[in-house]
């Protein structure tokens, strides 16, 4: 793949930017401070982002990206609604250590995770539907449901960033939303710990070429 100017351009700025906001979080990624940093001229950012604010919410996009992508790996080629489910729940605090960078790009930078809590919130609703189409879940009210998986997974990546709560919690997560989901205690259990290969949380600063479409030439 032949990786164009603007595009190398644009990954200097969102390395700049990252390495910024794990420093000073978003206060400290003014126009100026970036531009040095990427060492492009003040004016170029312009050509690229308006705002620094734009410059944060492509940012959000690489980490959801990521995120994604980790989703896909973990549950390839599984076809239980319930394993999937579980897959993605463990995938997604696997990636959470204490004081980790990623844990400082969700909490601590001031970065929009709002995305990011929307994506994986969605994530969990659609692997729901499919174990509820299929018969696999036994569940009342749906929105109820995905929202309260969703929001106890998040909240658990925050004690496990803050250190509060261990990583042998994790599968007792996954263990708890399948049985909100209707499976028995044997079988959600069972599920919960089945062994997996969990990819790495990604690595700072993350490449804007390998996780955003590539720009057209102007």
């Amino acid at each position: 793949m032949t990786i164009g100017k603007r595009d190398r351009t644009r990954e200097k700025l969102l390395i700049a930017a990252q390495e910024l906001l794990l420093e000073g979080g978003f206060a400290a990624l003014g126009i100026q401070q970036l531009t040095e940093r990427a060492t492009v001229a003040l004016g170029t950012i312009y050509n690229y982002f308006r705002t620094r604010e734009e410059v944060a919410d492509a940012v959000v996009e690489m980490l959801i990206n990521s995120f994604l992508q980790a989703i896909e790996q973990i549950t390839e080629g599984l076809s239980d609604p319930a394993e999937i489910m579980s897959a993605s729940i463990r995938q997604t605090l696997y990636w959470m250590k204490p004081n980790s960078e990623f844990g400082q790009m969700l909490f601590l930078s001031g970065l929009p995770i709002t995305r990011y809590v929307y994506q994986t919130r969605q994530g969990f609703y659609h692997d729901m539907k499919l174990g509820i189409s299929s018969g696999r879940f036994q569940v009342v009210h749906e929105a109820v449901i995905s929202s309260m998986i969703a929001g106890g997974v998040m909240a658990i990546l925050l004690d496990l960033f803050l250190g509060q709560v261990q990583s042998d919690v994790i599968e007792n997560v996954a263990e708890q939303a399948l049985l909100m989901l209707g499976l028995s205690t044997e079988e959600a259990h069972h599920i919960a710990y089945l062994p997996l290969s969990f990819s790495h949380a990604p690595l700072f600063p993350l490449s804007a070429i390998e996780l955003l479409p590539p720009l057209k030439t102007a």
